[in-house]
């Protein structure tokens, strides 16, 4: 089983590393006005900057899924809870490239024991999740750009992989669990994965507009020195970044919940991935509670697919956020097309 998943890391590193060399890429790379995402040690331009940049980010990935898997396996932390320190952590002392690697990577390490029984496969998953990663950066396209989580989208195609590549896997039937979409749909656990989903998204957006200001920064006074408020600055915008905000969300709602209730912790971490989008992609509070209600449905349809595969909670969000764009974009549409007739009409 790890010889195969070390050959599905291998594939998709090579698959980034073809679109670094290709002439298309390379030509789109020169021709981008867009700065380097990491400050590589060797002066290097064009494919060896893409490669500096490439291993640094899976070598965080593959660390940081090592490191939840871990914890989730010998310091008894949920999984939610062990994504969230990780995450934490890697908000807090990384720059953001190397950040949201490590956080992508954790959730590759949320895979269960089934699917990454040993530490090595954790670490095999975390860093095909960042070379399928790498490699969508690369591409130079808009796919999931600015959408939130995409990170999570990234690490459960590493996790879909492995499962289809994975014959003991697919024998176990864990591609796809239909008894598992019917107990996620009913109506009783819909309203709890929703409602558990917009309160996420609501105290992430909150803690970043507003909690880490106020508890890092005070009112300046003479007896403060402007060296010490300048820290306190630089601490309150470290912990309200988009990874260190879903991380101290996803930590609190994992210790507030406790191990029983570890479904709806869930839900609110999949709450505060909707809440990481970009401003050009969800710009207002109304949008991201709509897009999380919506990633809370998302939940449950995702609840049979690749049983046990780490980030689907990071898809889910993805789906609410693309569905509400996409039903935003299908009314001005309609909007417009009322306009032209009756313009037409007059």
């Amino acid at each position: 089983m790890y010889r195969r998943r070390a050959r599905l890391l291998l594939l998709l590193g090579a698959l980034a590393a073809s679109e670094c060399f290709s002439p298309v890429g390379m030509a789109m790379r020169k021709a981008s006005s867009v700065p380097q995402r990491l400050s590589c040690p060797i002066e290097a331009s064009g494919a060896r900057a893409f490669l500096c940049d490439a291993t640094v980010r899976i070598g965080c990935s593959s660390a940081a899924s090592a490191a939840t898997w871990a914890l989730i396996a010998h310091c008894g932390l949920g999984s939610v809870a062990s994504s969230s320190v990780v995450g934490l952590a890697a908000g807090l002392t990384l720059p953001t490239p190397l950040a949201t690697a490590a956080f992508c990577g954790t959730f590759a390490g949320m895979s269960s024991r089934t699917i990454a029984p040993r530490i090595t496969d954790a670490a095999v998953l975390g860093g095909a999740a960042a070379a399928i990663l790498a490699a969508l950066d690369a591409s130079n396209t808009r796919l999931l750009k600015g959408v939130g989580g995409r990170l999570g989208t990234v690490a459960a195609l590493a996790a879909l992989a492995s499962v289809a590549a994975t014959a003991e896997l697919r024998a176990a039937g864990l591609l796809y669990v239909p008894s598992l979409a019917a107990a996620a749909a009913a109506p009783k656990a819909l309203l709890a994965t929703v409602g558990a989903t917009i309160l996420g998204s609501a105290a992430t957006r909150l803690w970043a507009r507003r909690l880490a200001a106020l508890l890092f920064v005070s009112t300046t006074s003479a007896l403060v020195a402007p060296s010490a408020d300048s820290r306190r600055e630089a601490l309150a915008r470290r912990f309200s970044n988009p990874v260190a905000s879903a991380s101290v969300v996803g930590l609190c709602s994992s210790l507030a919940l406790g191990p029983t209730r570890s479904a709806l912790a869930a839900s609110v971490f999949a709450g505060t991935f909707v809440a990481m989008s970009a401003p050009d992609t969800l710009a207002s509070t109304r949008a991201i509670l709509g897009a999380a209600a919506l990633a809370g449905f998302a939940q449950a349809g995702l609840a049979a697919v690749c049983v046990g595969g780490g980030g689907k909670l990071g898809a889910a969000a993805a789906i609410g956020v693309m569905l509400l764009r996409a039903g935003r974009a299908a009314a001005a549409v309609v909007l417009l097309w009322r306009a032209r007739r009756g313009e037409l009409r007059q």
